[in-house]
């Protein structure tokens, strides 16, 4: 709000310009438009002899009664007479439509003449002298004129007209009697004559008003007229050019309507069907199929709309198929029955297509035959095209003919129809159209109509496309065959794979639940299987798969089931045995087939087979749980030393389900960080010199009691935990070596590395990251590899371990002497330390065998320049034999027991303290006084 705005502060706004005030008009309505053209018409028809009539009634009263009349007067008269003839023919000019202007103008514009023509006729009143003593003749001709003017209509049809032409004469004619008479007579014949053109007037207005209103009328029954029959036209047309079947029935079933559609249907003329009668009209139809569709059309419905659909036929054409709307119209438009029928033959013949080929993939899907999912629609086809048969024959990948569907009135033997069906076609009696699709042949498609001169182009053509559809369909069932053999069967063996066994097997409990009998499943993996794939190649393996196979089919009895789970891994169903030794008999025979040499190319391979067992109802009813059972059993007997079987026992399924809850709580712990890391003094035998620490992993649980690493390390292996919890093992290291260097102690730290870790091809990068990130050097930190991850690819380990000596990252080969490698592969990989395994240094010294073995290792190992480690000392006389046998270094029990980090600075303290043994042990170690108080060095 600006109440209070200094005046200008702010500019006003421009005035807007005042616009000069146009005429007022009225909105020319279409109507009132039509009003002033008929006004208009009807006085330009009439306004000629009203001329003629005003001029023969003047001449007539001059010649009569204009004796005593002046010539000057007469001859003044006539020129104004003829004067006012010709005035009265220019209006003509502006009655023509072509004058460019509009109907209101052309109104003013005669009414303003007419005007004219009333002054002309008040100046010839007042020009002729008026006769003393007699008729005033203008008087009369003005008196006769008026009263005959007054009341002819087309003078008054447009509004003023007749005012504007009398008024002047007779305000001219009163003014001369006045003043002819002078005095009461002059008066009085004034007002008469006035009084007289008023009573005209009014009659004159009164004659109008009925005109215009007897034009408003025949303007709005012309307009009502016109539109009735532009419409009646345009329904004619639309009915006409509708290409549904229109038609309307009266009460006694005459046809009074019926469009171009509905006569080119039933084949009749318009004279032959509308208006006559209805039996007359059944009688005169062409051939009985038109007479039973007619009277099916033309049947009466019930009160409601009725829609049904009715297959119109008739001979020598095509049936087609209308989609029928009936209903019955109520008694205020004449009742009756209006049917609209629409040909639907398209759609339907569509949807009939559709079904076909969704019957037939549905049968594919299912594996279903598709002699009796078809025969139904195949039917519906021979109907709805009149064919007498039709057949449809599958062809399999071998040529012969698998399956035939037929529909029709004409049933053949399944043998005819095949010959009939593949033969070739002999038109118009009948037709063959191959299944082809992408050059493969699946099949035929073969009918016969009923009149073949009857079948339509379009229906030959709508078959052949349904041919050529059920090809892609063909061949979209050979592809789905394919996917279901592959989903259920093994690629190469051909044999039931692990799901469809599982389907099987079930199958098989279902049946076996109401018997006595014994249902066993084996379990069989080939001992070693990897070796001989990796030494002879995968081409070699898969031909070794494939004997397998042969020879498991061989083994098993009649009804037995074989299948392939995965891999070197089978299965057998042994279906129905009566006791279990007869169960152990046929395992017996298949462990022996195993057992046969198996000829690969020029060389002979040996494989043999652990076999599980469970016996069904004994262990589980759960198909998923007796396979599960069966592998469990199939590895105890790996575990008790391959090539045998091992019967199921419930204390194999709970050690499997300790295994899976470990595995569990590592998961839990590695994601709590509930491990910690112990370490063990590795010491020089000679000098006693501290060498370094290895660091051990152990595991917190708060609920139970600690779990030794021999016990989840190996659940760690199996189920993959072992790599993020080895490099776990390595960043705490690192990062227990740096708080001791703040602590003034140097030590080298060793860590193992799981022979999954070493196998990453990643494991070079992974472990220099790691230094780096912790700023640990490399010379602190020493990796120690199982001799079965050093030498299970040992050029892959040369590269990796060559890489690491590079660097100045030192290792060792820990557990030698427990694999099966090659002690030639020593050679080839760079100086490292070497640990015996403590199961060899245990024994000593009283066991002469591991002395042996022991002395050898160190002996052979010092001329190949490693230094050597022993593991698990734990005794003085160990200490004292293997330092007199030249041993570097020793870990165990007799030094200290692995302790946490916090431990180690206290053990060091003490260890350095002792300069030496007491002389019970004997061991001499040497004095580290010399290094400075403030830092201890031990490496």
């Amino acid at each position: 709000m600006h109440r209070h705005r200094q005046p200008g502060t702010e500019p006003c706004p421009p005035a807007a310009p005042r616009l000069m005030p146009g005429p007022r008009r009225r909105p020319n309505t279409p109507l009132r438009t039509a009003l002033l053209e008929d006004q208009l018409r009807i006085f330009c028809r009439n306004y000629g002899w009203q001329v003629l009539a005003n001029l023969a009634v003047a001449t007539a009263c001059l010649i009569l009664f204009a004796r005593p009349v002046p010539t000057l007067g007469k001859t003044l008269w006539w020129l104004g007479l003829a004067t006012n003839g010709i005035l009265r023919f220019f209006p003509t000019s502006l009655l023509r439509p072509d004058q460019g202007i509009d109907d209101c103008e052309r109104r003013r514009r005669l009414v303003a003449h007419l005007f004219v023509d009333g002054l002309l006729w008040a100046l010839l009143i007042l020009a002729v002298p008026h006769p003393r003593g007699g008729i005033n003749p203008p008087f009369l001709v003005a008196i006769v004129t008026g009263l005959i003017a007054g009341p002819i209509p087309f003078l008054s049809v447009l509004a003023g007209g007749y005012e504007a032409f009398a008024i002047p004469p007779v305000l001219a004619l009163a003014w001369r009697e006045f003043m002819g008479h002078r005095g009461p007579m002059g008066l009085a014949m004034g007002l008469a004559i006035v009084m007289l053109q008023i009573v005209a007037t009014k009659v004159a207005r009164l004659n109008g008003v009925a005109v215009r209103e007897r034009i408003l009328r025949d303007f709005r029954l012309r307009g009502l007229l016109r539109r009735s029959k532009r419409r009646e036209a345009a329904v004619h047309t639309l009915l006409e050019a509708s290409p549904d079947l229109i038609g309307l029935l009266d009460n006694d079933g005459r046809w009074q309507l019926a469009n171009r559609a509905m006569l080119e249907a039933f084949g009749f003329k318009h004279e032959d069907l509308i208006h006559v009668d209805p039996e007359q009209v059944l009688r005169t139809a062409q051939d009985i199929p038109t007479r039973d569709s007619l009277g099916s059309f033309m049947r009466t419905g019930p009160a409601g709309p009725l829609r049904e659909e009715i297959l119109l036929r008739r001979t020598h054409t095509t049936p087609r198929v209308l989609d029928l709307l009936r209903c019955r119209l109520p008694g205020t438009v004449g009742g009756g029955s209006l049917l609209i029928g629409r040909d639907i033959t398209i759609h339907r013949r569509d949807a009939l297509a559709r079904q076909l080929r969704d019957r037939l993939t549905d049968a594919s899907l299912r594996g279903e035959s598709p002699e009796t999912a078809l025969g139904a629609v195949l039917d519906s086809i021979a109907e709805h095209l009149d064919l007498l048969w039709i057949a449809m024959t599958r062809i399999g990948d071998t040529g012969t003919p698998t399956s035939v569907a037929q529909g029709g009135r004409l049933r053949l033997d399944p043998q005819t129809a095949l010959t009939l069906a593949l033969t070739p076609a002999d038109p118009p009696y009948r037709i063959v159209y191959p299944l082809t699709h992408n050059g493969r042949h699946y099949g035929t498609i073969a009918y016969r109509p009923t009149v073949p001169e009857a079948l339509s182009q379009e229906a030959r053509k709508w078959l052949a496309q349904i041919a050529w559809d059920i090809s892609s369909v063909c061949e979209l069932d050979a592809t789905q065959t394919r996917l279901r053999t592959l989903a259920h069967f093994d690629e190469l063996t051909g044999l039931p794979n692990r799901a469809h066994f599982l389907h099987l097997l079930g199958a098989a409990i279902e049946e076996a639940a109401h018997t006595d009998a014994l249902q066993a499943i084996l379990f069989i993996d080939l001992d070693r299987f990897k070796d001989i794939n990796d030494s002879f190649g995968h081409a070699a393996g898969d031909r070794l798969l494939l004997e397998v196979t042969a020879r498991l089919r061989r083994t098993a009895r009649t009804g037995d089931i074989v299948g392939r789970l995965s891999g070197d891994e089978f299965a057998v169903l042994l279906r129905d045995a009566a006791r279990m030794e007869d169960i152990e008999t046929v395992i017996a025979r298949f462990l022996a087939a195993m057992r046969s040499p198996v000829r690969i190319d020029t060389d002979q391979v040996t494989t043999q087979a652990s076999i599980g067992i469970t016996v069904f109802p004994f262990d589980d009813s759960d198909p998923q749980g007796l396979l599960r059972h069966a592998d469990l059993a199939m590895y105890e007997a790996k575990r008790q030393g391959r090539n045998r079987w091992s019967l199921f026992e419930p204390s194999l399924d709970r050690a499997t389900r300790d295994r899976q809850i470990l595995q569990k709580k590592l998961s839990k712990a590695l994601a709590e960080d509930l491990f910690i890391l112990h370490y063990q003094p590795q010491i020089e035998l000679r000098t006693g010199r501290i060498a370094g620490m290895e660091a051990l992993l152990r595991w917190r649980d708060p609920d139970e009691q600690p779990q030794s690493p021999e016990v989840f390390v190996p659940i760690a292996e199996e189920s993959g935990l072992i790599v993020p919890l080895g490099e776990w093992v390595l960043q705490e290291a690192c990062r227990q070596q740096g708080r001791w260097m703040q602590q003034g102690i140097t030590l080298q730290i060793a860590v193992n590395l799981s022979p999954t870790q070493f196998q990453d091809p990643e494991i070079h990068h992974r472990v220099c990251e790691v230094l780096r990130t912790s700023g640990t050097a490399m010379h602190h930190i020493a990796l120690e590899i199982t001799e079965r991850a050093a030498f299970a690819d040992p050029a892959r380990a040369r590269r990796t371990l060559d890489a690491w000596c590079k660097r100045g990252l030192q290792f060792a080969i820990d557990d030698f002497g427990t694999g099966q490698a090659s002690l030639s592969y020593l050679t080839d990989l760079p100086a490292a330390l070497i640990k015996i395994d403590r199961a060899f240094i245990a024994p000593l010294p009283e066991d002469s065998q591991h002395r042996a073995i022991v002395a050898g290792v160190i002996h052979m190992a010092h001329q190949l320049g490693r230094p050597v480690l022993a593991e698990g000392v734990e005794t003085m006389d160990q200490w004292e034999w293997l330092k007199a046998q030249g041993c570097d270094l020793a870990q165990g029990y007799v030094i200290a027991r692995p302790m946490p980090a916090e431990a180690v600075p206290d053990w060091l303290a003490t260890w350095l303290r002792d300069l030496s043994l007491s002389h019970e042990q004997g061991i001499v170690v040497t004095s580290a006084q010399t290094a400075p108080s403030s830092r201890r060095t031990i490496a």
